[in-house]
């Protein structure tokens, strides 16, 4: 496996790892963690991961990927997960 092929196989593993995260921390009583991954083309990839948490509110949904943003109360998180997540995607061409 070439450098360039494990490059992109661990940003994959740090976009999963953050959306997985986020899931669990939202189904804290417990829930179902789905994540499906299907070819689209042969370079390309789609990768859905749904939970059955409380969900985002819907006026906060335009702010999940600002940096330090983050609806847990608490010590619970950095509110980086899912902006660091959008700019692994976006640096990879693709779309969250």
């Amino acid at each position: 496996m070439g450098e360039g092929h494990q490059q992109v196989l661990n940003l994959h593993h740090q976009i999963l790892l953050n959306l997985i995260n986020n899931a669990f921390a939202a189904m804290q009583a417990g829930g179902r963690l789905t994540v499906t991954i299907q070819s689209i083309k042969r370079s390309t990839i789609q990768i859905t991961v749904a939970d059955t948490g409380h969900g985002i509110p819907q006026a906060d949904l335009k702010r999940v990927f600002e940096p330090f943003f983050s609806t847990r109360q608490g010590h619970a998180g950095t509110g980086l997960g899912l902006s660091v997540t959008y700019g692994l995607v976006s640096e990879m061409g693709g779309d969250i």
